[in-house]
């Protein structure tokens, strides 16, 4: 990512500053029942750092799913003090895929386009796309080192482990196949020697470049370019 687009990044709200509606949650709570009406309440949680949680009243309606919609209520603040109700109606739409079966979209009220998440931003006015309220992914601010240490710690995760990627790869969790975990622990080791590559290059010294070299230089699996980036 070149300076210029990290720039603009940085000066963008993160979805994870948002509150967000996800399809997929829609679908894990089996709302999305054609010929069907289906209601349900939802915590949606605000991750980033303007932490929070707001509980939404969801009502799908998809008796007719050529006019398949959502509707929402929640209670958010008043500008001249207290809360509000509000209530929200969100169209959906439908595609089909070659392999079969039904994915269901939101369209954004704002850009109408179809989309999986829709976010409700810090005294916004209503939910609505990423791309319509401008903003950006946690990951638009990262380094290239930190991207690659996430994405180790996620790998590392899945085997049970903390984090702690200096540690080593975690043993082999109870009840997880060995072709799996075979599988994950080759995954991880990759990650983890990107990551360790990455983090060594960002100090300009004459001893982590050789360590960056020899790195590179003897996982070539790994670095198929020769190189660490």
């Amino acid at each position: 990512m070149s300076p210029r687009h990290t720039a603009a990044a940085k000066e963008k709200l993160l979805t994870d500053d948002c509150y967000t509606l996800d399809i997929r949650r829609f679908r894990a709570l089996g709302l999305l029942r054609p010929g069907s009406l289906a209601c349900g309440r939802m915590q949606l949680v605000r991750p980033g750092r303007l932490r929070g949680a707001l509980d939404v009243d969801v009502e799908v309606d998809m008796c007719e799913p050529d006019g398949a919609s959502v509707q929402i209520e929640y209670s958010a603040p008043w500008r001249g003090g207290g809360n509000r109700l509000v209530t929200e109606w969100i169209a959906l739409t439908a595609t089909y895929p070659n392999f079969g079966g039904t994915l269901w979209w939101f369209v954004c009220p704002m850009s109408d386009m179809r989309v999986g998440c829709l976010h409700l931003p810090p005294n916004g006015e209503r939910f609505a796309s990423r791309q319509a309220l401008g903003l950006a992914y946690r990951s638009a601010r990262e380094s290239h080192p930190a991207r690659l240490l996430r994405a180790a710690r996620a790998v590392d995760a899945k085997l049970g482990g903390r984090g702690n990627l200096a540690s080593g790869p975690p043993s082999k969790p109870k009840g997880m196949r060995w072709t799996t975990y075979d599988r994950l622990r080759a995954e991880w080791e990759r990650a983890a020697l990107r990551c360790a590559a990455a983090c060594a290059a960002e100090f300009k010294s004459e001893p982590m470049d050789r360590l960056v070299r020899r790195i590179v230089r003897d996982h070539p699996e790994v670095f198929p370019n020769g190189r660490a980036r």
